[in-house]
């Protein structure tokens, strides 16, 4: 699954080949460019630093080693010979150290390796950088634990990949890293290690919605008042949402607060993207019965959105011979739709906000709901439409930090006609 990483800061890719055409005056595609270099779903391989695959033993002191290797490569050839992969660039931009023969491994702060149900993730201060599936072996799992930190190795052709045909020994792995390393083609550093987290406790006051108003209390404003959410209105339907605010200003943790919510009030199902892949929303949420879908990528968000629209379709047929929904119940649930930085999706996917605009015109009344996270409130984050931005805003909205501004250009909006219920 494929996630963007727009946090990342690569390194200076000539203007040539950002225009489309290479050194050697080959076409280049700059979309497919764009989509390598935000690429985070890599090859992952956990070795100690003993395995043969890594080449002749360093010595007595074992390391647990971590390698990510990209599925495709950017590669540039200066007019000297000299070769650079611009995602191995841009993660030695980021803080690590080229991998040459003698290279001191200096601890990164902000860097941490993590360990999830299906494999390993390295994670910077501003999200996800790379992921991959592996079965983490138990010895490696105990070094790290007792170390604490774990040498991560990143580049293309460090011997993690499975060959095109056959299968490669430990020489033959060992031999790529070091042709690799030798074209300084490899990055490494000393990361923080991150085990499976378990809380022991969980402190969480209760769930506060409310049936019969289909409101819950999502903080508080002037005069310690409650701000109500209005999840639905009994006899209408149900309503979306919008929350408005740059990065770290805790709109996502307000989301999280309705995602439970919805789930508690035994209503609803709820559907999550997070299009950007921030955060580990399978470990957080994949096993809560009513989280039916969640997706990881511009794409897989358009698929909900489609399925969604579909959904909708089916009980407006359904409405017209007397047997659709009503309001939300345990035997009738409805689904809540929330998306995370959904400016990823919509500002680049003309199909995405069509289909969320047709969610919020006719999803209310089916029992669909759409609520949606973003940076800013101009109609740039919408995919420009402002029957979107409307629709998400005429009953829920809420603005964070330096975005605050942003309500006073939701404030600003006329009253939502027609079936936004």
């Amino acid at each position: 699954m494929s996630k963007r990483r727009s946090h990342r800061r690569g390194p200076r890719i000539p203007d040539r080949i950002r225009k489309g055409v290479s050194d050697d005056g080959s076409a280049v595609d700059p979309a497919e460019l764009d989509r390598v270099l935000t690429e985070v779903d890599t090859e992952v391989a956990a070795l100690l630093s003993d395995d043969p695959a890594l080449g002749p033993d360093p010595g007595d002191e074992r390391w647990p080693l971590a390698l990510f290797e990209p599925r495709k490569g950017v590669g540039i050839v200066h007019l000297d010979g000299r070769v650079q992969e611009m995602q191995t660039e841009a993660i030695i931009q980021s803080g690590f150290s080229r991998w040459r023969q003698l290279t001191a491994f200096e601890q990164l702060d902000g860097w941490t390796v993590r360990e999830t149900p299906t494999g390993l993730e390295l994670w910077d201060k501003g999200g996800i950088w790379a992921r991959g599936q592996v079965q983490v072996p138990a010895r490696w799992r105990a070094t790290a634990e007792q170390i604490g930190s774990v040498v991560v190795v990143y580049g293309h052709q460090v011997g993690v990949r499975p060959p095109e045909t056959g299968s490669w020994t430990a020489a033959d792995r060992a031999a790529e890293l070091h042709r690799a390393r030798h074209a300084g083609l490899v990055a490494v550093g000393l990361v923080t290690w991150k085990g499976l987290q378990v809380p022991d406790k969980v402190t969480f006051p209760g769930p506060r919605y409310d049936p019969v108003t289909g409101q819950f209390p999502i903080g508080q404003g002037t005069e310690n008042t409650d701000v109500p959410w209005q999840l639905h209105v009994p006899g209408q339907g149900v309503r979306h949402g919008v929350i408005i605010g740059e990065r770290d200003t805790g709109k996502t943790n307000i989301v999280r607060i309705i995602t439970v919510e919805t789930v508690c009030s035994g209503r609803f199902r709820v559907w999550l993207a997070d299009p950007q892949g921030r955060h580990n929303l399978v470990e957080t949420f994949g096993r809560v019965p009513a989280v039916e879908e969640i997706a990881e990528s511009p794409g897989e968000t358009l698929l909900q959105l489609r399925a969604a629209a579909q959904r909708i379709d089916k009980i407006s047929d359904a409405r017209s011979g007397g047997r659709g929904h009503t309001d939300p119940s345990p035997d009738r649930p409805g689904l809540i739709i929330v998306i995370d930085e959904a400016q990823e999706v919509f500002a680049a996917n003309p199909e995405a906000t069509r289909l969320a605009e047709d969610i919020v015109t006719r999803g209310g009344p089916a029992g669909v709901g759409l609520i949606v996270t973003t940076r800013g409130a101009d109609l740039a984050y919408f995919g420009g439409s402002a029957t979107l931005r409307a629709g998400l805003a005429a009953h829920n909205r809420m603005a964070f930090g330096t975005g605050t501004p942003a309500l006073d250009v939701l404030d600003q909006l006329p009253p939502q006609q027609g079936g936004n219920a």
